[in-house]
């Protein structure tokens, strides 16, 4: 589980690399207002890695990794 921005940043590098990645959300939305993302699976040739959007993330670097991949 990605937690902390340490393990974020370690990630970042794996999945700038990865020839393939696939990504899956999973979001409070049911009963919740205003909606949330609540867990983060992305997926690659080196397996998979969940991560905590509730921890306090700053997402943008992981955002930025994943626009390269279009």
């Amino acid at each position: 589980m990605i937690d902390t921005e340490a393990k974020l940043a370690d990630f970042l590098s794996m999945l700038k690399a990865a020839t393939w990645i696939a990504v899956d959300t999973e979001a409070d939305s049911l009963h919740a207002y205003p909606e949330k993302v609540c867990l983060i699976q992305i997926s690659t040739i080196a397996g998979d890695e969940l991560i905590d959007p509730l921890a306090g993330l700053n997402l943008d670097p992981l955002l930025e990794a994943l626009a390269t991949h279009v």
